[in-house]
C-alpha cells in the first residue's frame, strides 16, 4: 500500500522530496493551478465548507477520507497506484517485454500527444460546468457537483505530473498550455470538440456524467494498459474515482426520468413543464445529443492514430489483458459443448424447463465471458430463437437467421428474419385479429415484413400512433397472447427445412426470451 504525504506542499505518493528540480517546477506551476481554479472553477465557490472526498492511500480498500473542506483548500496532488512487479507489455509490436519506466525515444511525441489530449479534457470539463453551482436542485447535488469538479483538478495533476517528469521543457510548456485553453475560447478552445460545449443546466450535468465520463473509463482503462508504466499506474488510480463520476449521471438521470415519468401518470399529460417537470421529449433529446458527441470521443471505427497507439504498444484496447483469455475460454467452451452433443444454449430466464435438446446455460460462463459470448454466440449460429431484444440486431449483422417471437406488432427488418408476433385478441367481437391473409407457415418467411392489412383496417382511425403499446390495445378491447410452445417449435421446423445445416461451424441454437413469454 502506497500512503500518500500530504506533509509536502504537493501532496503525493511518488517521492517528490527526493526530485528537488521536479518538486520546484511543480511548485511553480501549483500556483498557476490555482490562479486557474479561481477564475475558471466552481463560481461563487471560494467561501463553500464542503463535505469532499480526499484519497489517503491508493490500495483498492479503504482509500479516500471525508472532511469539510473549502473549495479553495483541498489538496491536490499526485497519486499513482502501486507498482506491478515484473509488468509485461500485454500487446502491440512489444508484446511481452518489461513495460518501460521511462520514455521510449522512438515514441515520444507519440506518447506525449495521448498525455497531453488526456490531460486537456479535466480542466475543461471543470470549465464547462463553472456556472452550475448557482442553480443546483439540492445540497446533495451540489456535493456531488464539486466532488467531481475537484477530482477532474486532480486528474489533470496527474497527467501534469507526467509531462513533467519525463518531457523536460517540452513536457513543462505543454502543462502551461493546459491552464491557457479554455473551453468555448474562440482562440484558444479545448483540443476536443466536446469539450468546448457549455453545460448549462443540470440535465445536461447528468447526461454529460451519464455519457462522456463513461467514455473517459473505456480510455482511462485502455491507456492502463500502457507500456509506459508511470501512464498506466496513474490511470489505474484515476479510474477509482471515475467510477463516482458515472454514478452522478447514471443515478441524476435516473432520478429525472422517474420524476417525470411520476408527474406525466398524476396529470394524465406528457406536457409536465407546467408541472415542475422535464417533459420525456426533452429528455429524450438531451440523451441523443449527448449519445453523439460521445460516439465522437471513441474515434472512428477504422483509426490510423488507435492502431498505431496499438502497435507501438502505448495504449491497449479496453481490458486488453483480459480479452485473449476470455476469447479463448469462450471459443473453447463452445466448441466443446458441439462436442458433447449440445445444441442449445440458453441464455436469459425460462419458464421451460426441459428442453427439446441438451443445453448448455451461459451462466457457467464467468461474467466477463458472456460479454463476449453473444458475440461468439451469434455469429457462429446455425439460427437463433430469440424474443425482443436488441441482442437480435447481433444476428442480423452476422447473416445468421433468427426468428423473433413472442413480439408484439413489431419486429426487426432483415432477409434472415422470421416474425412469429403475438396473437391480438378483439374482445369485442371475440376473435382474433388477422395479421394477414397468408397461412400459418408462410406468413412472409424472411419477408422482413408482414403483410398488415387486416389490423390497420380495424386500428388505423384509433389506434395507429399507439401500435406497438399493449396498454393502448387494452383499452379498446384488443389483448396480446404469448404464442405457444407448439408454435414456436413449428416455426422451428420451417427453418430448418430452409436453413443449409452445417454451413456454421457449431450447430448452436440460441434461444433467448423477455418476461413473460415462453422459449423451447
Amino acid at each position: 500500500m502506497s500512503t500518500i504525504d500530504y506533509s509536502e506542499k504537493i501532496p503525493n505518493n511518488v517521492n517528490l522530496s527526493e526530485d528537488r528540480r521536479l518538486q520546484r517546477a511543480l511548485e511553480k506551476w501549483q500556483p498557476a493551478f490555482l490562479g486557474w481554479w479561481d477564475q475558471m472553477g466552481p463560481e461563487g465557490s471560494s467561501n463553500h465548507e464542503v463535505f469532499l472526498r480526499t484519497a489517503i492511500d491508493v490500495s483498492a480498500k479503504g482509500w479516500a477520507h471525508f472532511d469539510m473542506v473549502k473549495m479553495p483548500d483541498y489538496r491536490w496532488g499526485i497519486f499513482l497506484a502501486d507498482k506491478e512487479e515484473d509488468r509485461k507489455i500485454g500487446f502491440g509490436n512489444h508484446m511481452g517485454q518489461d513495460v518501460w519506466q521511462e520514455v521510449p525515444g522512438e515514441y515520444r511525441s507519440e506518447l506525449r500527444r495521448l498525455i497531453v489530449t488526456q490531460g486537456d479534457t479535466e480542466p475543461a470539463s471543470v470549465e464547462q460546468q463553472r456556472y452550475l453551482g448557482l442553480s443546483c436542485p439540492s445540497n446533495y447535488d451540489l456535493r456531488s457537483l464539486f466532488q467531481v469538479n475537484v477530482e477532474e483538478g486532480r486528474h489533470l495533476w496527474a497527467m501534469v505530473y507526467l509531462l513533467h517528469a519525463y518531457f523536460g521543457r517540452d513536457g513543462r510548456e505543454e502543462a502551461e498550455e493546459m491552464l491557457l485553453r479554455h473551453s468555448g475560447d474562440v482562440d484558444k478552445p479545448r483540443i476536443l470538440e466536446a469539450f468546448n460545449v457549455p453545460t448549462e443546466d443540470w440535465l445536461s450535468f447528468f447526461m454529460f456524467t451519464f455519457f462522456q465520463d463513461r467514455d473517459g473509463k473505456f480510455q482511462l482503462t485502455s491507456l492502463a494498459e500502457s507500456g509506459f508504466d508511470p501512464l498506466s499506474r496513474s490511470c489505474r488510480f484515476m479510474l477509482t474515482e471515475e467510477a463516482h463520476h458515472m454514478f452522478v449521471g447514471e443515478s441524476g438521470v435516473g432520478r429525472v426520468v422517474e420524476r417525470s415519468a411520476q408527474l406525466s401518470a398524476e396529470h394524465d399529460t406528457l406536457e409536465i413543464g407546467r408541472h415542475g417537470g422535464i417533459p420525456l421529449a426533452m429528455i429524450q433529446k438531451w440523451i441523443n445529443f449527448h449519445f453523439s458527441i460521445c460516439l465522437d470521443l471513441f474515434g472512428q471505427e477504422k483509426s490510423t492514430n488507435a492502431a498505431n497507439f496499438y502497435s507501438m504498444g502505448l495504449k491497449g484496447r479496453y481490458n486488453e489483458n483480459k480479452i485473449e483469455k476470455i476469447v479463448y475460454n469462450v471459443g473453447n467452451d463452445l466448441s466443446q459443448s458441439a462436442n458433447d452433443g449440445i445444441d442449445v444454449l440458453r441464455n436469459g430466464h425460462y419458464e421451460i424447463t426441459t428442453p427439446l435438446s441438451p443445453y448448455l446455460e451461459l451462466t457457467s460462463l464467468s461474467q466477463e465471458e458472456r460479454e463476449i459470448a453473444d458475440v461468439h454466440i451469434y455469429r457462429d449460429a446455425i439460427f437463433v430463437f430469440g424474443g425482443g431484444t436488441g441482442c437480435n440486431n447481433l444476428a442480423s449483422l452476422c447473416g445468421t437467421p433468427h426468428l423473433i417471437h413472442n413480439v408484439s406488432l413489431k419486429g426487426n427488418v432483415s432477409e434472415s428474419t422470421m416474425h412469429l408476433p403475438k396473437y391480438l385478441w378483439d374482445a369485442n367481437n371475440q376473435r382474433l385479429v388477422n395479421y394477414c391473409e397468408d397461412d400459418f407457415l408462410g406468413r412472409n418467411i424472411f419477408a422482413g415484413s408482414m403483410n398488415l392489412n387486416g389490423i390497420w383496417d380495424i386500428l388505423k382511425n384509433k389506434l395507429t400512433p399507439l401500435i406497438y403499446n399493449e396498454k393502448a390495445f387494452a383499452q379498446y378491447g384488443y389483448y396480446y397472447q404469448d404464442n405457444t410452445e407448439e408454435e414456436i417449435e413449428r416455426y422451428g421446423d420451417a427453418m430448418e427445412t430452409i436453413i443449409v445445416l452445417g454451413s456454421k461451424p457449431m450447430r448452436l441454437i440460441l434461444t433467448m426470451v423477455t418476461s413473460g413469454a415462453l422459449s423451447i
